[in-house]
């Protein structure tokens, strides 16, 4: 049987950890070296793609209402 560590954690923890993109990457190096993966490795990949981006929008869009303030 394999180990999965977001098995292992309680509830209201393993939803933060399904928020940090930590776990994705860690994820994503998991299965593209071992092999055995928690989440298929194409969903960590584009997390890894999609959320720099998002949040890069998001922060550009807050400093610009800070700076028009």
């Amino acid at each position: 049987m394999l180990f999965s560590p977001l098995d292992a954690m309680a509830a209201g923890i393993s939803y933060v950890m399904y928020v940090d993109p930590l776990t994705y990457g860690v994820g994503g190096l998991r299965g593209s070296l071992v092999g055995v993966a928690t989440l298929p490795l194409c969903f960590d990949f584009s997390v890894l793609l999609v959320l720099p981006v998002v949040l890069a929008g998001l922060g550009a869009y807050f400093f610009s209402k800070m700076e028009a303030d």
